[in-house]
């Protein structure tokens, strides 16, 4: 896997597009005042995630990808540690549930949203419980047990609905263009190569100025 060129390729291809929807997102809800944020943004990572699974299943992509998608909270103005472990922890979880479910939910597309919850419900409660109590950060502190509760299960349920139709979606999308993907890659190379490139090249410059 570390030798694979193809493999890297789709990590960064990934992880970029992640991370640039991410920033362009985040700050256009933010301008129109839209509450809460997370779901969606969580929403848009499952289904990157899950597209890219879908093209090249490799245990520990998705965990990578997430890490990727992270380092463009280095590119802000300000930054929020907490907005890069929420990032990283997305990607990690979602390498575990997926790692665990895709042999299991392999016959029934639609019960493999359910990948997407999991991965919501796990990485909202494990988010809020570190940096609630573990290692305590900003103001949640102060919000207590309620806003372990309103954090996990309520924005976390929110973010659970978008997991599931995010997953479900992306992978009948990632079907659709693997064939594609890797009909490019052997048979046009050099304009494959050279897109991927500057597709990362573009989202990142987009990192930096928006």
């Amino acid at each position: 896997m570390l030798k694979d060129r193809k493999f890297w390729l789709i990590i960064l291809l990934f992880g970029s597009l992640w991370g640039g929807l991410e920033v362009l997102l985040h700050d256009s809800l933010k301008m129109v005042n839209f509450s809460p944020i997370s779901p969606v943004l969580t929403t848009v990572g499952f289904l990157t995630l899950a597209v890219a699974r879908m093209i090249y299943n490799k245990r520990g992509s998705s965990a990578i990808i997430g890490g990727i998608a992270g380092l463009y909270k280095f590119l802000g103005m300000a930054f929020f540690p907490c907005q890069l472990f929420a990032v990283i922890l997305q990607g990690a979880t979602f390498d575990v549930v997926y790692s665990y479910l895709d042999k299991r939910l392999r016959e029934n597309s639609v019960k493999r949203g359910v990948i997407g919850s999991l991965s919501a419900y796990l990485s909202y409660l494990v988010f809020v419980i570190v940096v609630t109590y573990i290692v305590p950060y900003s103001f949640w502190p102060s919000r207590g047990l309620s806003g372990v509760l309103n954090h996990a299960g309520i924005v976390g349920s929110f973010a659970a609905l978008g997991g599931f139709l995010a997953v479900s979606l992306g992978e009948r999308l990632g079907r659709k263009v693997r064939e594609k993907f890797f009909y490019l890659q052997s048979s046009r190379a050099p304009l494959f190569y050279t897109s991927a490139v500057s597709v990362i090249l573009i989202c990142w410059i987009l990192g930096v100025f928006l």
